[in-house]
């Protein structure tokens, strides 16, 4: 069966550590999706999003947030990922890094990612579909004081990568989006972050720092869509031109 992310169609947003799930199921919604956010955040969502409060931190927890996401709004055609612990944003100098900072934030966030990957491709259960990972932009660049987090990102891209090897013969695909973090990570405002290029301080491509209720959930939405059963194991970049990678 083709995949297409239209009016009704099922997506479930799995988000740990942030509050990006609230304003992305906001978006997916706009598009006619029926969402279900599983989160261990408080935030803020439309009413017509379906709300499932869940931990993250083991295989089990995760297969019933799916499970009791599926009760409700019936199977997926979509599903959205993203892990990061709130702990991952400290910024700390590599030098006096300590070990349960490192550990909190590389070792939980790919735990997580794992465990959401394992209950996507056990919900899909021989099915075609769809899973969109993303996290900020800034580990393609790499972050002073952000190792831990710059760390945790490329590894769940690379699981991404390894996956969507793995299940597109079974007509699942698996992509990376990398978003622009400038307004949209809080967490992030006072950590040191490269905004542009070293060669210079052009002006955004776009002029804006794509957002994630609108841009990010369009692409995502595309890549959940038939439109897109072509494209698997890519990572789209949502930051208005300015790195222009990976």
């Amino acid at each position: 069966m083709p995949i297409s992310l239209t009016e009704g169609s099922v997506v479930f947003v799995a988000v740990s550590g942030t509050d990006a799930g609230g304003p992305l199921a906001d978006g997916l919604v706009r598009q006619g999706a029926r969402v279900a956010l599983l989160t261990d955040t408080v935030v803020e969502a439309d009413a017509a999003v379906t709300r499932i409060a869940t931990t993250f931190g083991s295989r089990e927890s995760v297969a019933a947030a799916f499970a009791r996401a599926r009760e409700l709004l019936g199977p997926a055609q979509l599903v959205v990922h993203s892990g990061t612990p709130a702990i991952s944003f400290i910024s700390s100098p590599i030098e006096r890094l300590p070990y349960e900072q490192w550990s909190a934030s590389v070792h939980d966030a790919v735990k997580c990612t794992i465990y959401c990957l394992q209950a996507a491709h056990e919900h899909f259960e021989g099915r075609c579909g769809a899973i969109v990972v993303f996290g900020p932009v800034l580990s393609l660049v790499g972050a002073a004081g952000l190792v831990p987090l710059s760390t945790a990102l490329e590894a769940q891209r690379s699981i991404v990568k390894s996956a969507a090897r793995q299940w597109g013969r079974k007509g699942i695909r698996v992509n990376w989006v990398a978003i622009g973090a400038e307004g949209k990570y809080p967490a992030l405002e006072s950590a040191v972050i490269p905004q542009v290029p070293e060669f210079g301080l052009p002006s955004a491509p776009l002029g804006r720092v794509p957002d994630i209720g609108g841009d990010a959930a369009d692409l995502i939405g595309f890549l959940g869509s038939d439109a897109a059963r072509a494209v698997t194991g890519t990572t789209l970049n949502i930051d208005g031109g300015n790195w222009m990678v990976p």
